[in-house]
């Protein structure tokens, strides 16, 4: 079936299915059939991570890393049978990074000390020269393979890079994720030059900066990349370019296609290897994960050529069906099916008949799943969900994608409104929402973050959920804030926690704000600019500052989330407190030269996994870690980060003293509409959130809120050091989430509304009692409205 007609069924469908489950009668839910896909595991029996690929034949083949197991299956993964792989007997395969099927059972593969290798079932390999790769590793250089495919028989696509940031950990301290690497990483994160020609040219040259240990040896070196198309009989270059991050290579025998992390499709003459067309896919277009480098499971192969058309794997987890004119459209929907899991990406994608393979890699493991087209799949009308949020939010994804596990026969949609096309204001959207709350057609479940929750809790918009979700397994000083006269409208699923980080027995000099500030005055201002080449070295004690921000907003963001609750109370602002807040922001701005330009120094971000989403490591964090503050102050979110940072020899961890005591920002908020249909299925969504295997993940954006969870992080943390030999995290967590008291809420609308002027504070256009007068005038007609 051709995939517009699947297409325009499912939207049709999908519209019939919603407006019977508005407009029913109240009686019992009943199912009706839509035109769907249906989604099935076919994991192989592998452990850990593999490589998958389709033979010509229409075999899915199954490598284990290392090569060591080859597990096949002939009827499109309903069952497989195992014989030894090439490096069943060796571990010469141990150091493979990256491969790809040759034919029906030849592999070609990279090893970093050997090069490109073409590699038979029974452990054969020979080498298959690639004149830029064999040069560099001929006179030592590093070299690595960020992408290989052959869409082909007779077609081999590469990406490399020769060179780059090296650094030699020498030292039991973490970097970042936790375990001892030799990496690189940019911005770019690709390996691959992230501009430049789109047709034939030379390898660029270019400087790369990347994550280092406090006691490692680093430096910057110049790197190449390249991006080549090549004769896999001759080992002939057909062409070389440079498109974006390769993430997919495709070929429908006239051309080879390449899909790039920005979303653009290239297609190249396969004969001439010539451009001839360039297409986006969307502005969601980009492949997720596609930034680590030398990754086992960031090897990807996520466009494939089926149906007259090209199937291509987004950012977000959706499936597209495009092609040179042909309209590119939704084929799989990530918010129902697995493929929207956010700690996963897409390691390959193929398509076997009617079928559309797609294997899914995490940190340590692989899935493989097999959506097949349903001309009669079954819907229960009660279970039709709408779950809305201001921004995306990968914590509801993932619990999105595990309630879909249990109840394939149900329709989950996620709306975002603030994504990344969306060109509207916070405030918009949310009244927006309101309307929609209003006139009984809003959303099912809502996520309140960036709202004022005093707009919707208690006022007739959210339900109770006393009865409805399971809250046992929570820290009762998490909950405890929520419930209003016994009934729960909304609670935290996440949360982060203002921290303050230092040697032993130092932390006590900082009791309170006010001490704070004094021993900031008192010591170094603006740390001096690291020396060329060794960004992340040391200050000698004498020389550092004892704390630091990289920015502007990061400071101002960490003291209003530890003083907020004592300066906003019931929908009215406490001027005294207001006043306390802003001196303690200009005093430490001011030292600092916050609200000045940015210096080349301060805009370097780092990027940090623990396998889930990368996220930005925080400036004050970063310089505490490579010995450059005698303190750190952070949003802790995340507790990897959190023991990245207290490794540090000697270190100790306390809440942050802010103007209010026990402050805390719950993350991912969530309630249901009142005028929900279905509520109970809802309520089945929030403990889907709140099960252990959606919160022991690490999502960056927020602590789990259950004591199950914050365990197995800990115990997950703990058993990655041990293999590495590394000392273990220990943290007394229930102590620390035990004095958490006042919930410090992020109002979007709000902090837009006053940031302005706490600049012109810190940059003197305003005196302090100027800035609060303002401040109290542009905020009253919120506070009243939202009350």
């Amino acid at each position: 079936m051709k995939i517009k007609k699947r297409i325009a069924c499912l939207i049709a469908a999908c519209l019939l299915a919603i407006s019977a489950a508005c407009t029913g009668s109240g009686n019992k839910p009943a199912t009706e059939t839509i035109s769907r896909y249906i989604e099935s595991d076919i994991t192989p029996p592998i452990e850990g991570q593999f490589y998958s690929f389709l033979t010509p034949e229409g075999v899915i083949a199954c490598y284990s890393q290392g090569l060591g197991e080859f597990y096949e299956s002939s009827d499109g993964g309903n069952s497989w049978s195992q014989k030894p792989g090439p490096g069943a007997n060796s571990d010469r395969f141990a150091g493979v990074i990256a491969a790809a099927l040759i034919g029906s059972d030849k592999l070609i593969a990279f090893h970093p000390s050997e090069g490109m290798l073409i590699i038979d079932p029974d452990g054969q390999a020979e080498h298959f020269p690639i004149e830029a790769m064999d040069e560099a590793l001929a006179k030592g250089e590093w070299v690595m393979v960020s992408f290989l495919a052959a869409p082909t028989e007779n077609r081999l696509v590469v990406a490399y890079t020769i060179g780059g940031f090296m650094q030699q950990v020498q030292s039991a301290a973490p970097v970042a994720g936790g375990s001892t690497q030799t990496s690189i990483s940019a911005a770019s994160g690709s390996g691959q030059s992230s501009g430049g020609s789109e047709g034939p040219g030379e390898p660029q040259r270019q400087q790369m900066q990347a994550p280092v240990d406090m006691d490692s040896k680093a430096g910057i070196y110049d790197l190449s990349s390249g991006a080549l198309i090549c004769d896999l009989s001759t080992g002939e270059l057909v062409s070389n370019m440079f498109p974006d991050f390769m993430t997919g290579a495709a070929s429908d025998g006239e051309y080879i296609y390449l899909l790039g992390a920005s979303g653009n499709i290239y297609a190249y003459g396969i004969t001439d290897g010539i451009q001839e067309s360039k297409w986006n896919i969307g502005e969601d277009g980009s492949q997720r994960g596609a930034g680590a480098i030398g990754m086992f499971n960031r090897q990807t192969n996520s466009l494939v050529y089926s149906n007259g058309g090209l199937y291509a794997a987004t950012q977000n987890g959706d499936i597209v069906y495009t092609g040179r004119g042909i309209d590119t459209k939704k084929a799989i929907q990530s918010e129902s099916y697995s493929t929207g899991i956010p700690q996963n990406s897409v390691s390959a994608l193929f398509a076997s008949g009617e079928a559309i393979i797609v294997s899914m890699s995490s940190q340590n493991s692989n899935r493989l799943y097999r959506y097949e087209w349903d001309e009669n799949a079954i819907v229960d009308k009660s279970k039709i969900l709408t779950v809305w949020s201001l921004e995306e939010n990968a914590f509801v994804r993932a619990a999105i994608a595990e309630l879909r596990k249990s109840s394939p026969e149900a329709i989950i949609r996620y709306e975002t409104a603030l994504g990344e096309a969306s060109a509207q204001m916070a405030s918009d959207a949310i009244k927006a929402l309101n309307t929609r709350l209003l006139s009984g057609q809003g959303p099912d479940v809502i996520v309140l973050d960036g709202l004022s929750l005093s707009s919707y809790e208690g006022k007739g918009l959210l339900a109770d959920l006393s009865s409805l979700v399971g809250t046992s397994g929570v820290y009762d000083s998490l909950l405890s804030p929520f419930k209003r006269d016994g009934k729960l409208y909304c609670m935290p699923m996440q949360f982060l926690m203002p921290m303050f980080v230092g040697s032993e027995g130092t932390l006590g000099r900082a009791e309170d704000l006010d001490s704070l500030i004094g021993i900031v005055e008192s010591g170094n201002s603006k740390p001096p600019a690291p020396e060329p080449g060794t960004p992340f070295s040391g200050i000698a004690s004498q020389d550092r500052p004892e704390l630091y921000f990289n920015t502007f907003d990061e400071l101002i963001g960490l003291l209003w989330m530890a003083s907020s609750p004592s300066i906003i109370a019931e929908n009215a602002i406490d001027s005294d407190a207001l006043a306390k807040y802003l001196e303690a922001v200009k005093a430490i701005s001011t030292k600092y030269a916050l609200a000045e330009p940015l210096t080349e120094f301060g805009e370097m971000r780092i990027g940090f996994s623990d396998g889930g989403n990368v996220q930005m490591v925080p400036g004050s964090l970063m310089r505490y870690i490579s010995q450059q503050s005698n303190y750190a102050a952070f949003r802790a979110g995340n507790l990897q980060l959190l023991h990245m940072v207290m490794d540090r020899d000697g270190s100790d961890a306390s809440l942050f003293p802010g103007l209010s005591k026990g402050a805390w920002e719950p993350s991912t908020i969530v309630g249901i509409s009142s005028d929900a249909e279905n509520k109970e299925f809802a309520a089945q969504l929030i403990n889907s959130m709140l099960s252990t295997q959606v919160q022991e993940i690490a999502y960056g954006i927020g602590l789990p809120v259950t004591k199950d969870a914050i365990a197995s992080q800990i115990a997950l943390i703990n058993e990655r050091m041990a293999g590495a030999g590394r000392n273990s995290f220990s943290i007394d967590a229930d102590g620390l989430i035990s004095q958490l008291k006042e919930p410090s809420i992020a109002d979007a609308v709000l902090f837009d509304m006053i940031r302005p002027t706490i600049q012109k504070c810190c940059e003197g256009t305003l005196s302090v009692p100027e800035a609060v007068k303002e401040l109290e005038q542009n905020a009253k007609n919120y506070l009243a409205e939202r009350s």
